[in-house]
């Protein structure tokens, strides 16, 4: 399930984030995290159940009324699969019915590969 990530889940937004190659540095995860302070993106924090912790992390920008793009997506090395991910970009589509969901160059393939999978 996503929920929108809040202030006491900074820690784990960021020790998410440094999962990833180009954020290791504090200098560019703190740049990355003041990018979703901008009104037009969200950062969503995913977990399989109400009573798991946080294992994911969902950066989106709405780019206009019917468009949003998933900059960033991260799992923990222990529920990193395709059906986590597919679980999170489902639930983005819930939370978002009336926006194409569309991948950043980091992101196409999964994303796109996501819509072409039948449910």
């Amino acid at each position: 399930m996503l929920i929108k990530s809040r202030q006491d889940d900074e820690k784990m937004v960021m020790g998410l984030f440094s999962l990833l190659p180009g954020l290791k540095e504090i200098a560019h995860l703190n740049v990355e995290l003041a990018e979703y302070q901008k009104p037009s993106r969200t950062l969503y924090v995913w977990q399989e159940n109400p009573q798991s912790q946080i294992q994911g992390l969902l950066g989106v920008e709405q780019i206009n009324p019917e468009l949003l793009l998933v900059r960033h997506i991260i799992l923990t090395p222990g529920v990193r699969s395709q059906e986590h991910y597919f679980q999170m970009l489902d639930n983005l589509q819930r939370l978002n019915q009336d926006s194409f969901i569309m991948g950043s160059l980091a992101t196409q393939k999964l994303v796109q590969h996501w819509r072409q999978t039948p449910s």
